[in-house]
């Protein structure tokens, strides 16, 4: 699996940690309790996480590394992603993600708080 073949396929790209997708998994692939139950499968268990770019912070230089993981709902492929490196840099992520993700450059993206517009997305496929 490539972090490449992940971000072209993608649908749709959430930000969000691992303990927000593991909430919203349970709020919409687990249970219906809120009639929003979509199919939610993990192709692969484990992540990527490529190493976007630098940020130097007097004089020492620190990576910006993003974790980023798939998950096939109702069939189309949605991306995860959250920043693991030891620096936050938006507007470079922004950056990279815009390069490398054509979702995200259509701006088929959100995070936890706006995963309706995920899933309305996925249901007008």
């Amino acid at each position: 699996m490539s972090y490449d073949r992940m971000l072209d396929e993608a649908v749709w790209v959430v930000e969000a940690t691992a303990a927000e997708e593991r909430f919203l998994y349970a709020k919409h692939g687990a249970d219906d309790a809120h009639g929003t139950k979509v199919e939610w499968a993990r192709p692969n268990l484990s992540g990527l996480s490529p190493t976007v770019g630098y940020v130097e912070v007097e004089g020492r230089r620190y990576p910006v590394v993003l974790y980023i993981r798939e998950v096939s709902i109702n069939g189309h492929p949605v991306v995860f992603w959250d920043v693991v490196g030891q620096a936050v840099f938006y507007p470079m992520i922004k950056e990279w993600l815009t390069k490398n993700c054509p979702a995200y450059a259509q701006n088929r993206q959100g995070d936890a708080g706006d995963f309706y517009s995920c899933l309305q997305h996925i249901r007008s496929l």
